[in-house]
């Protein structure tokens, strides 16, 4: 369960670490009680921001009481990774690993439910039983032990699905300080939902605000990496002016500048002069999802196209996510596929996801 926190970008200080002088983040972190929501627009960097959170307080401490759990959603894996009930399920499993008297209490609740199951029905938990289960551990347990919780991109579980977790965290806040207990939760989503009762101003850290500083420092580390060393940029310490200008276009999404910079880099390999790059760099899409067209319309060559087609064929029609080395052997396969039309799209639906896996 811990796949997609594994393979999000490992932040530095850098890039990261202008979170650390953030007023509602210092309160959060200092204080043994606090709810905290990392709020960002798609590709701002809450996952990179949330693992950088969730390492940097997984510091070795000699206070064994203090217990941490932590769910990354997934929207691209298995429904285990992108559901409640796979949250619920691996917190749960995290608190039955670290926690012996929650261990004794789930093993019992599991045994009881078995037993009053039909016979020959393979009994499983509910979503509704493990929230109701979750909650009462914590609120249990955050009496004697400190219990910080990380919960990533709720937003990947759905819009509406995302308003029902986060009344639940907050509830689960409110529970545990009725009860005298002490727990720090921290989730991230994008800027829905909207639950200005639930989470005050003061609780919350907007990703785009205050990441320009980490963004720049981003850019000057991949410029100092890949511009030419004998190219204008770089020769005429022309490099800052143009650093300036993607941090202010970027508005706060890192993703952005991520599909930028190599087209920045493609320009300086071709000796191309300043007018131009600046001129590149005016003519490219602010939002994210048009600079996602603008590379696919106008970046990719004929000779390209197929193999993209491709590419996106396995990706979007898998059964569940692929490795890398997968990738590599499906794209090695000689096929003869029709060419795809949007009508085509219609028919396939789940049955091309399992024929697209099995040709693995």
């Amino acid at each position: 369960m811990d796949f997609r926190k594994e393979n999000i970008v490992t932040a530095d200080d850098d890039t990261c670490g202008w979170l650390l002088e953030n007023g509602n983040y210092s309160s959060w972190v200092q204080n043994d009680n606090g709810l905290l929501w990392i709020q960002g627009k798609a590709g701002a960097g809450k996952s990179t921001l949330m693992k950088y959170i969730y390492e940097k307080i997984q510091t070795p401490t000699i206070d064994a009481s203090v217990l941490k759990l932590s769910f990354f959603f997934h929207a691209r894996g298995i429904e285990l990774q992108r559901t409640p009930l796979g949250m619920l399920k691996s917190l749960l499993l995290q608190l039955y690993k670290g926690d012996s008297t929650s261990r004794t209490s789930i093993r019992k609740k599991f045994d009881k439910n078995s037993e009053d199951g039909m016979v020959e029905v393979k009994w499983d938990w509910t979503e509704k039983m493990l929230e109701e289960l979750f909650s009462n551990l914590v609120s249990q347990i955050s009496r004697s032990r400190k219990v910080t919780v990380f919960v990533d991109a709720l937003d990947e579980a759905g819009e509406e699905v995302a308003n029902g977790l986060v009344t639940y965290l907050a509830n689960l806040y409110e529970k545990v300080q009725r009860n005298n207990g002490t727990v720090k939760i921290c989730f991230s989503s994008r800027h829905y939902p909207i639950l200005p009762e639930k989470v005050a101003e003061n609780q919350k850290v907007v990703v785009e605000h205050e990441n320009a500083r980490g963004i720049q420092s981003f850019i000057q580390q991949e410029f100092e990496q890949n511009l030419q060393e004998d190219g204008l940029i770089k020769s005429k310490k022309l490099s800052l002016k143009l650093e300036g200008a993607i941090t202010a276009k970027a508005n706060g999404v890192f993703q952005w500048v991520c599909l930028v910079l190599p087209i920045i880099f493609k320009a300086d390999r071709e000796a191309k002069s300043l007018d131009s790059i600046e001129k590149i760099l005016d003519g490219l899409p602010k939002d994210l999802n048009d600079i996602y067209k603008y590379i696919l319309r106008d970046l990719i060559s004929q000779e390209q196209q197929a193999g993209v087609l491709k590419l996106f064929r396995w990706v979007c029609f898998a059964a569940r996510p692929l490795s890398v080395e997968e990738i590599q052997h499906a794209m090695a396969v000689v096929d003869s596929l029709p060419p795809l039309q949007v009508y085509n799209l219609k028919k396939i639906g789940r049955s091309t996801r399992l024929n697209s896996s099995h040709r693995l």
